[in-house]
């Protein structure tokens, strides 16, 4: 489901009525995502690369989804999920750990592991020790993740 998720959640992008509250540095090349790879020790699990070659890094609504901007991984800030990522593991991050953005409940993250299709979205909460870490799972991809904040949007727009 989480692949046909992404696509949903794509699709609904295109909506006139989200039109004013998408903001996305956009599409994000092989090489680049490679670099990300590489400077994070790991690889991304499939649809979240495939989220990073359309979209790059970004925000629907209030819900901001880090990404890849550039290749200064050093000298970048928020949305950078390499910066934010690297930054967050000078404090204890776990390496199978990639942040993906901010929220109220712990900072959401993708857990990898060595299955591709697998992207657990977890949130994660930094400065509590490893033992106190409850690992609530906010969605069983990031394509369903990632649906469901733009689904969230739609629902505020509707209001």
């Amino acid at each position: 489901m989480s692949q046909e998720s992404l696509y949903k959640a794509f699709n609904l992008l295109e909506s006139d009525e989200l039109y004013d509250s998408l903001e996305f540095v956009g599409e994000r090349n092989e090489t680049l995502i490679s670099k990300a790879e590489k400077e994070l020790g790991l690889k991304f699990p499939t649809e979240y690369r495939e989220f990073l070659k359309c979209l790059g890094a970004g925000s629907v609504g209030s819900s901001e989804i880090y990404g890849v901007i550039s290749d200064d991984f050093v000298n970048s800030c928020v949305p950078d999920m390499v910066w934010c990522t690297l930054k967050d593991r000078k404090k204890g991050l776990p390496n199978n750990l990639i942040r993906i953005g901010n929220d109220e409940l712990g900072s959401p993250h993708i857990k990898v592991s060595d299955n591709s299709d697998e992207s657990t979205v977890i949130a994660y909460s930094l400065g509590f020790p490893e033992e106190a870490q409850s690992y609530e799972v906010l969605a069983e991809s990031f394509g369903d993740y990632f649906l469901k904040q733009v689904e969230k949007e739609i629902e505020y727009l509707n209001e």
